[in-house]
């Protein structure tokens, strides 16, 4: 399953929530614009992994983004910088997530 967000549609600092049917284990969707600076994605389905790629993920240089998740279980949240400064142009990431949990995603440096 895809799904293509169009930029209008998505504000910065938005948060999308992402629920799979039944034995759909992963969806793809694209979204935002270079322009946005954070993206907060929810679980409300459990394992469940969404490929993202899109505008939010044509990184200028100097910037760098970082993924932060927080577990519905409870727990410290897990930080780490998923590309770093200087890893410019149209970028895609993958993440899986139980039912509950957010990722939040920030972009810091230029522009």
């Amino acid at each position: 399953m895809a799904v293509e967000i169009p930029p209008a549609d998505l504000a910065d600092n938005a948060t999308v929530l992402a629920f799979l049917g039944y034995q759909i284990p992963s969806t793809n969707i694209s979204f935002g614009s270079p322009a946005m600076k954070s993206f907060t994605l929810f679980a409300a389905s459990d394992n469940s992994t969404v490929h993202m790629s899109g505008g939010f993920f044509d990184l200028a240089s100097g910037e760098s983004m970082t993924q932060i998740i927080t577990p519905a279980a409870g727990g410290p949240q897990q930080q780490k910088v998923i590309f770093p400064a200087g890893t410019t142009g149209e970028k895609a990431h993958s993440v899986s997530m139980r039912v509950g949990d957010y990722a939040r995603y920030e972009k810091k440096g230029a522009k």
